[in-house]
Order: C-alpha cells, then sequence, then structure tokens
C-alpha cells in the first residue's frame, strides 16, 4: 500500500498507473525492492518504477508466479 501511495503520488507515473491485484511474493525475505517487466513495450516504465521505489529492474525471481500484468513489483524490506 505504501508503495502504490508514493507511485500515484508521482505527477508522471500516478495518472497512468493501474494496480492490477496485490499479492504476497512466494518468498518473504526480499531485502530490495524488484521491479519485473513482463512485457518489453513497458521497459522504460518500469525503469520509471524501479527509480521511484529505490529499486532495481530485474527478472522474475524464480519460485515466483508471473502475475497477468505488464510489470510486476516486490516490494523489499
Amino acid at each position: 500500500a505504501t508503495a502504490e501511495k508514493k507511485l500515484k503520488a508521482d505527477a508522471e507515473v500516478g495518472s497512468r498507473l493501474t494496480v492490477a491485484a496485490k499479492e504476497n511474493a512466494v518468498k518473504k525475505d526480499y531485502t530490495k525492492t524488484i521491479v519485473v517487466v513482463l512485457n518489453a513495450e513497458y521497459a522504460s516504465e518500469g525503469e520509471k518504477l524501479a527509480k521511484l521505489l529505490g529499486g532495481t529492474v530485474s527478472p522474475l525471481p524464480e519460485g515466483e508466479v508471473p502475475p497477468a500484468s505488464d510489470i510486476a513489483v516486490i516490494v523489499g524490506k
């Protein structure tokens, strides 16, 4: 919820952001926020989200289930 508020408050990203779902990651020990771009058309948006959240763009971690979305955000501690 905190990450969503931060993104929606951004003038550039917030107006175009749609949160499709909020689910828990399979693993619970992520120390960093990871932005996973699942649709290459949205690579630049993924970079912007990672920058806003202080995270990195990364492939979907092994064991995680790919969501039905263009970009997934795994919020770390």
